[in-house]
């Protein structure tokens, strides 16, 4: 059993390294609707998630940042993860996501299980978790401002310490 799960914890390593070293959807796209910045003090991480959500409800996120490997990794994770998703099952993964950096999972088939090996270092929770944090105030943002005009603009920042 220990030799298995050194496997799995191997494999996780691969994938946030891999993430950190080839994000995916880090770029400033033209057209975002949506706009959110994240920031961790006690490790210097910060994301800036550009989202948009398209007339049939499909959520398109890219990001910025700098910070560490986690953090960096993470956010990658969220925007690959949750590509061309219809805006409800984001909504599902966002807690789901969470849930499993905090508490760990028997899941194994998701970059996102890659993200639960961080509970170990409770330190770096705070690192993987900002991304989805960020997203979660993006859209709970998004849902309040529907009916106001777009600033490409922060409204709030989160800031998790």
């Amino acid at each position: 059993m220990w030799y298995i799960q050194n496997m799995i914890n191997e494999l996780y390593q691969e994938v946030l390294l891999d993430h950190y070293k080839k994000p995916r959807f880090k770029t400033i796209p033209e057209g975002y609707t949506l706009c959110q910045e994240g920031e961790n003090p006690s490790c210097g991480d910060f994301i800036q998630l550009y989202c948009t959500i398209s007339k049939n409800d499909r959520l398109q996120c890219h990001f910025q940042g700098h910070g560490c490997s986690v953090s960096q990794a993470s956010a990658s994770i969220l925007c690959q993860t949750l590509h061309n998703k219809p805006k409800d099952e984001c909504l599902d993964l966002l807690i789901k996501a969470q849930a499993l950096i905090k508490n760990g999972s028997d899941e194994e088939d998701s970059d996102i299980a890659a993200l639960s090996g961080v509970r170990q270092f409770p330190i770096r929770i705070k690192c993987a978790i900002l991304p989805w944090k960020t997203l979660e105030l993006c859209l709970s943002q998004s849902s309040k401002d529907s009916s106001q005009s777009f600033s490409h603009k922060p409204h709030l920042k989160v800031v998790i310490s």
